[in-house]
């Protein structure tokens, strides 16, 4: 198995993920739009109030800049979208944008291992994964080396 997919599985099942939904810089004007053009005045006209309502209500979902951030160890990333509207963390997490994001930050977290195993001279690669005993130090040595990037990092 390759270097970056070992650090993949290991960060998807050791990262934190938070969630969530920034107040937009921008108010909601009752338009979704990309700069000044409208790009679904009929969507506008079905939402308009129903937006304005659940704004009123506290529903911050309802129209956000979500957020996503992955951390593990001493690392950090973060992906964010700018003026979406769901209808609430439900839906944004069941979203292919949320599932875009945490790949977008996890692929990053995986980039800065690497770079951290590459400036410690710790190549995977280079051990043949058909000889057992080769293949044994690479996974003590992965495992090591993820278990301890807290160590390494800071």
């Amino acid at each position: 198995m390759k270097k970056k997919q070992l650090l993949l599985n290991r960060v998807k099942e050791k990262c934190s993920i938070e969630v969530e939904a920034q107040e937009c810089n921008s108010s909601y004007d009752g338009k979704f739009k990309i700069g000044d053009t409208d790009i679904d005045p009929d969507w506008n006209r079905q939402n308009n109030s129903r937006i304005t309502g659940e704004l009123e209500n506290g529903n911050q979902w309802v129209w956000c800049n979500p957020k996503v951030t992955i951390s593990l160890g001493g690392l950090k990333t973060s992906s964010e979208l700018t003026e979406c509207s769901f209808d609430g963390e439900n839906e944004f997490m069941e979203s292919e944008y949320f599932e875009a994001m945490k790949e977008e930050c996890i692929n990053e977290i995986v980039d800065k291992l690497i770079d951290i195993l590459n400036t410690i001279n710790i190549d995977f690669e280079e051990v043949s994964e058909n000889d057992s005993v080769k293949s044994e130090y690479l996974e003590t040595m992965e495992d090591k080396c993820i278990s301890e990037m807290d160590d390494i990092i800071l």
